[in-house]
């Protein structure tokens, strides 16, 4: 390794730290933001990794979907795997298979709506805008039509 040079996994920290860590779009300021674990953050990163599916959207169009991966997520926006280039500015709506306890409980599904404030390496980092959770029906939960 070279003098200097960061392990693989060092050095995509870094990256996906800078994609989250630079100023947001728009504004050319930001909120006051908390130190978390060493970084200056508005809101506090959670690590974890759900699937998802995402729309890349234009007003009224829809110009491509996909899967992908969250990295990590906060009350104010998600790092995610879009497997593709995509713009800053683009809006972006997700839809995550969200964790839910036991093996009797509903699934659930977060779908959040936000716009691409950094991009790179295929991944995006969106700033929230809506979400909710949604319940999804199993099979088991579906009834009949009129009944």
């Amino acid at each position: 390794m070279l003098a200097g040079a960061l392990p693989a996994t060092a050095q995509l920290q870094q990256e996906e730290d800078a994609i989250m860590d630079a100023t947001p779009v728009g504004t050319g300021k930001r909120k006051s933001a908390v130190v978390y674990a060493g970084n200056r953050r508005l809101h506090r990163r959670y690590g974890i990794q759900l699937e998802l599916q995402w729309k890349l959207i234009r007003r009224t169009h829809l110009l491509d979907t996909g899967n992908g991966r969250t990295i990590d997520l906060s009350a104010g926006g998600i790092l995610f795997e879009i497997g593709r280039h995509v713009s800053v500015g683009s809006h972006v709506e997700l839809s995550i298979n969200w964790p839910v306890p036991g093996d009797s409980a509903q699934p659930m599904q977060l779908v959040v709506s936000g716009y691409v404030v950094r991009a790179g390496h295929y991944r995006a980092a969106i700033r929230m805008v809506r979400h909710q959770f949604l319940s999804l029906e199993t099979p088991a939960t579906q009834t009949a039509p009129g009944h």
